[in-house]
């Protein structure tokens, strides 16, 4: 590589305004955050409907809004969503949510079928003993019928059941089934992929400007100090 060459490269590196790629790739992380925001709009306006239609149990509307929610999440880049406590979404790294009312109508129509059974049971109604053991302390917590008061109620059967010559069977359904993760690609090509990509080739060409840069300086400056010593 001789000395002008590596000069006239120096030049074509310098025609690429370092200033100026970093401009746009500034602006392109602004838009790729609004696109991610107006993404993750999208996805919780769905998750609304889809615990809307849970609250209001309808099996097939529910259907249809989880359907919607899994399509639009599978091809769009997201945060990622997550209930609290409160069932407010809140975003965080995975897109989790939970039927919480359909959960609670198939536990008491289990329960309600079990305190049926259990009016002959010749051990007593077990189900109404460990209902006034369960009761009064989801009334006293805020429980209403939500999952600390089903556990109140599996713990305390099992006691009963433990000493009890007729055990009472109730088996309330596993909160994991109610639990859906619907996670979201790393990459998907929608708006926000594009413009992740756009702004990774941005990044990628200021790194290579800068590596070409600092050689040709080395190369020039190496061409500098073989001439004085001549």
């Amino acid at each position: 590589m001789g000395k002008a060459k590596v000069k006239r490269d120096l030049k074509i590196v310098h025609k690429v305004k370092t200033w100026q790629l970093f401009l746009i790739l500034l602006i392109m992380l602004f838009v790729t955050a609004t696109l991610l925001r107006l993404n993750n709009i999208g996805m919780t306006s769905r998750l609304e409907a889809v615990l809307t239609a849970d609250k209001n149990d309808n099996r097939d509307q529910l259907d249809h809004r989880l359907l919607e929610l899994k399509k639009y999440v599978f091809s769009h880049v997201t945060l990622g969503i997550k209930q609290d406590g409160q069932g407010t979404q809140i975003y965080s790294g995975t897109d989790t949510f939970y039927l919480e009312n359909s959960y609670k109508r198939d536990a008491q129509a289990i329960l309600g079928k079990a305190a049926n059974s259990a009016k002959d049971n010749p051990n007593g109604n077990i189900y109404k003993q460990v209902s006034d053991i369960c009761d009064p302390l989801a009334r006293q917590y805020g429980w209403g019928y939500s999952q600390p008061y089903f556990d109140c109620f599996s713990r305390e059967l099992a006691k009963f059941n433990a000493a009890a010559e007729t055990p009472l069977a109730v088996s309330l359904p596993s909160t994991e089934l109610y639990r859906l993760n619907y996670a979201s690609p790393i990459w998907a090509p929608d708006f926000v992929g594009f413009s992740v990509l756009i702004c990774i080739l941005l990044i990628l060409v200021l790194l290579i400007k800068l590596i070409l840069y600092l050689v040709l300086k080395a190369v020039l400056l190496g061409y500098q100090k073989s001439l004085k010593k001549r």
